[in-house]
């Protein structure tokens, strides 16, 4: 049986063919990875790019403030407007409170009617345009009144320079000056119009502080154009009054304006 059996050699593993394999395998699949196109950033970027866009565009959106305007029939919850800062706000007529922009919705209106003024709830649409007739009339007053007084504080202002230009008692203005002044005023135009320049104040002490304040406010503009300028001149003198009090006299010599005109100012200094 020996002879008819042949004796077939055991195969060898073939180490180098498999590390031959497995090197050639490896370049296949680094090349495959070479060739295949990877993702660059100029094709990423348009996403990136339309999703900040729609982030920001979400953003302005909720950062948007929405504005709301008011209505006419707000005026039976007992609200008008008023402009602050370019927006429309809701203000009561009974209480004067203004309210924000966000409170312009006829329930929050209601319920300020309702908690802050329960007594003026069922009250009808005339009652709140009676209301707001009678506040804008008021408003009207305040304004010319506030006009009236800013008129009469220069017309004091220039009263008391001409008492201290013309070295005049202080108490001239109060005595003399204004009782001319409104009977004047009557005898032309009518009693209406001289009742009005009464309450220009003309007391001696507001006329003694009118006139301190209108020397300390030249002494700066003088101080200010010397200053200013590009040469000046002074005099200096000093002596004493009646009560031996020191004074020393200044007097000052300059050009303000690029040599347009010259002033002259004096003062006296304790």
């Amino acid at each position: 049986m020996d002879k008819w059996l042949k004796k077939i050699p055991a195969k060898k593993p073939r180490i180098e063919d498999n590390t031959n394999n497995a090197s050639t395998s490896e370049q296949q699949e680094n090349g495959r990875a070479n060739s295949s196109p990877t993702p660059s950033m100029s094709s990423s970027s348009p996403t990136l790019r339309g999703k900040n866009n729609d982030d920001l565009i979400r953003s302005d959106k909720k950062s948007a403030k929405k504005i709301r305007n008011y209505q006419e029939d707000y005026l039976k919850y007992g609200f008008t407007s008023t402009i602050i800062n370019d927006e429309p706000h809701p203000k009561c007529i009974l209480c004067l409170e203004i309210l924000s922009n966000d409170s312009m919705k006829p329930s929050r209106l209601a319920r300020h009617l309702k908690t802050k003024h329960p007594e003026h709830e069922d009250k009808p649409l005339q009652f709140f345009q009676r209301c707001l007739k009678s506040c804008d009339t008021q408003s009207s007053t305040l304004q010319n009144f506030t006009k009236l007084n800013d008129k009469c504080l220069e017309a004091s202002f220039e009263v008391s320079y001409l008492i201290a230009k013309d070295k005049k008692p202080h108490t001239i203005g109060e005595t003399l000056v204004l009782p001319a002044v409104v009977k004047m005023d009557e005898i032309i135009h009518g009693k209406q119009y001289g009742d009005k320049l009464k309450c220009i104040p003309l007391s001696a002490n507001t006329v003694g502080r009118h006139i301190e304040d209108t020397a300390e406010d030249l002494k700066k503009q003088v101080l200010e154009q010397i200053t200013q300028c590009g040469r000046f001149a002074i005099q200096l003198d000093e002596s004493t009054d009646v009560s031996n009090m020191s004074q020393l006299t200044v007097f000052a010599r300059f050009c303000f304006k690029i040599m347009k005109y010259t002033k002259n100012y004096f003062f006296v200094s304790h």
